[in-house]
């Protein structure tokens, strides 16, 4: 682009504002245009006279229209006369009997009258009041058809609503000159001396208020209304300022991507307030917000920092929000855009923005900036930190795009910069991958050269685990304690808000029973573990979270240490014959739960004899094992048809380990009881007292299944008791045999 001047890019300006602001906001044009309403006697060029003919004509529309003229009509000037006529019938005036019966006498005595004296009242409309108003009316629909019938404007046509715009208001023109009063008047406009009827006017117009005298003020100001440049107003004058010349530009760009946007049909709400302009906008087919506004913004991350923000803010219209009990802890950040109306030759005029942008990226945590001037030729267009450093404060992504734009230039100009600008803001605001947590323990067994040991933390003493964080950076990753901050600080856990029954990241690797047993004490003194009777889904989630963790890692012990596990498995056949292997028997178990009975066995024999005091990783097993074959044998068969507390149909999380006596208990009122029976007890043979019996059994494992989860230490003897009722012994089935006979659907 052409370089401009300061004098020539504010005329430009203000009309480019002007003529937005009355297609988008009549109300902020008359609030910031209403000091500009004075002819300049500078010669003017072609582009500027014609957005001065265009705004003159729109802008003062509304005030002849809706205020002056309708008062002129319950004004309306007009002339009385009276005139005394000799009339025969039929007559048009009032008859004066007196004066009738002595003319007929005088004429023709003892003859009736044959004529009549009469008084005809009559008035006229063609009076200098309302002449000047078709005067005045006909000359601005003459200058609205002048205009509308040419191509105003060389840089951005007028537009489908601002064509319409003017067909709708010489529309009302037309209507009001065809009305009853003017159009006798209308026919011989063309001869009326404006001038002298002004001055008639306004020598006869009596009152504080009078519609005609206003009609004359609103002509007045309709000729002269003009922009005026900065050589021609007061030092004083607000629009002269460089700050307020800034203003102005910003406002025109909110404007003109308003209006770009609202053309292809991409705003999601096209109704525009300039005083706090924010709307909602699809580009590429996502959607983003847009905020201009100058006012202190939640987005300020920084306490005592200055309020004002900069001048545009763009952000995903679903942005990634991390919150714990209602307090925000993070938000995804937005784009940066910033505006600066510089001018001239010198490099160095953009220090002063770049730097103010790196400091408002600063405070509203974000990455992305955009800056941009009326002209940036000779200054470097991409400011980015020195990728060939390590930068130890600075975040490696940060960036700043400046951008040239001027006002006037070909509207396919304009746009094509526009669009490009949004093309940046697209690719700065990727979809984020979603909070999840994917953190790791630091491996103890590392060796480095200078032979350090792994990072711990400071206040437990715990290794420090790492945590990645895709969703704020691809860069992120922050140190944190599994013991003090996973699941429990919600400035470094992400997570937080659904920690309830998560398991804080763990080390899988155990190689001896003593490894073992250390790592579930760690879990457990780590997971969030509801109270022992909370039969919540909350609680049962939990549950299930701690029993998974220690399965994994019993079943890691089983396998890293190479243990012989034949033999049991052959035990476990022999006692649970023919419903072992899936692959052997229609209702046989799955690999995943013969693995959960072999390493909870094995572990059961394993520990017998030794020290170990939390026997955990047996009791959980054989649980676990109950618990799947129970949701695969009860539940499944049942299905929608079981239902929960609430009326609706149970989902399988609702399916605890209490539900089977509850549901069969209380069954009677919703129809638990008979679903039950005809759906599990009735195709497996068995009656209802059998399944009746069975379905208590399981509950009255079910407290010594919440302990397991509630005590820090499950000793032997509980131990026991699990494995005894789950597995059984010889000549009494244990529940998990009797579960088997149970048809589980095909």
């Amino acid at each position: 682009m052409t370089a401009i001047g300061e004098v020539e890019l504010t005329q430009r300006l203000q009309r480019r504002v002007a003529r937005r602001l009355l297609r988008l906001d009549r109300r902020a044009f008359r609030r910031r245009f209403r000091e500009l309403y004075a002819r300049s006697t500078l010669p003017q060029p072609p582009e500027l006279r014609a957005y001065d003919e265009y705004t003159r004509l729109v802008a003062l529309a509304d005030e002849l229209l809706d205020d002056i003229l309708p008062r002129i009509r319950r004004q309306m000037s007009f002339q009385a006369t009276r005139e005394n006529l000799v009339e025969e019938a039929p007559m048009r005036g009032q008859i004066d009997g007196g004066a009738s019966l002595r003319r007929g006498w005088s004429e023709r005595p003892g003859q009736p009258p044959v004529q009549f004296a009469t008084r005809l009242r009559s008035r006229t409309f063609d009076t200098p009041e309302n002449r000047l108003v078709v005067a005045i009316l006909q000359r601005y629909a003459r200058q609205l058809g002048r205009t509308g019938s040419t191509p105003l404007f060389t840089d951005a046509p007028l537009t489908q609503p601002e064509r319409h715009e003017f067909a709708q208001i010489a529309d009302r023109i037309r209507r009001e000159l065809g009305t009853l009063h003017f159009q006798e008047l209308a026919a011989s406009a063309d001869d009326f001396d404006l001038p002298e009827l002004i001055e008639t006017v306004e020598r006869t117009a009596r009152g504080a208020t009078n519609a005609y005298r206003d009609l004359i003020d609103w002509w007045r100001r309709f000729e002269r209304l003009h922009f005026r440049t900065p050589a021609e107003l007061a030092r004083s004058a607000t629009l002269d300022k460089q700050e307020a010349l800034g203003l102005l530009y910003q406002l025109w760009i909110a404007l003109e991507l308003a209006e770009f946007l609202d053309s292809r049909g991409l705003l999601e709400d096209p109704r525009i307030k300039a005083g706090r302009l924010a709307f909602d906008f699809t580009w590429a087919g996502r959607t983003f917000h847009f905020v201009y506004d100058r006012s202190p913004a939640e987005h300020l991350v920084w306490a005592g920092a200055p309020g004002e923000r900069p001048d545009y803010f763009i952000t995903r219209s679903d942005p990634v929000l991390v919150t714990y009990k209602g307090q925000r802890i993070w938000r995804e950040p937005g784009v940066v855009l910033d505006a600066k109306c510089y001018l001239g030759d010198n490099a160095d005029r953009t220090s002063g923005p770049v730097k103010r942008m790196l400091a408002d990226l600063q405070l509203v945590d974000a990455t992305k900036g955009g800056l941009i001037l009326p002209d940036i030729h000779d200054i470097p267009a991409h400011v980015f930190p020195e990728p060939d450093r390590f930068l130890g404060s600075i975040l490696p992504e940060v960036e700043i795009k400046l951008y040239e734009l001027q006002p006037l230039v070909p509207i396919d100009e304009l746009h094509s910069s526009l669009a490009t600008i949004l093309d940046q803001v697209c690719i700065w605001l990727p979809e984020r991958p979603p909070v999840r947590c994917i953190g790791y323990w630091q491996d103890v067994d590392t060796r480095n050269p200078d032979g350090t040991r792994p990072l711990r933390c400071p206040t437990c003493g715990e290794v420090m685990a790492f945590c990645p964080k895709p969703h704020v950076s691809a860069r992120r990753v922050n140190p944190v304690c599994p013991r003090c901050d996973c699941l429990k600080n919600p400035q470094l856990c992400h997570i937080i808000d659904r920690a309830e029954g998560l398991v804080p990241p763990f080390v899988s690797r155990v190689l001896t029973k003593e490894q073992l047993t250390s790592t579930i004490e760690t879990l457990r003194s780590q997971l969030r573990r509801p109270a022992e009777d909370d039969e919540t889904d909350e609680a049962e989630h939990a549950r299930h979270a701690l029993f998974a963790a220690i399965g994994e890692l019993t079943e890691t012990y089983i396998k890293l240490s190479r243990a012989d596990t034949a033999q049991i498995a052959l035990t476990l056949e022999w006692a649970l014959a023919p419903y072992w292997r899936d692959d052997q028997h229609l209702h046989g178990l799955p690999a995943t739960v013969r693995t959960m009975l072999v390493s909870g066995e094995y572990v059961w024999h394993d520990f017998q004899g030794s020290s170990v005091e939390d026997w955990a990783a047996s009791a959980v097993q054989f649980v676990r094992a109950l618990e799947h074959e129970m949701q695969r044998r009860i539940y499944e068969p049942c299905g929608a048809a079981l239902l929960a507390q609430d009326g609706a149909p149970m989902q399988p999380k609702q399916f605890t380990f209490a539900t089977p006596y509850f549901s069969y208990a209380l069954g009677k009122h919703n129809g638990n009881r008979q679903t039950l029976a005809d759906r599990v007890a009735m195709p497996s043979g068995l009656t209802e007292a059998e399944l009746w019996q069975l379905f208590q059994d399981i509950e009255k494992l079910r407290i010594d299944r919440n302990a397991i989860a509630h005590t820090d230490a499950v000793d032997k003897a509980l131990a026991a008791r699990v494995h005894a009722a789950v597995i059984g012994s010889p000549g009494a089935p244990g529940l998990l045999r009797r579960l088997l006979a149970l048809k589980p659907p095909a």
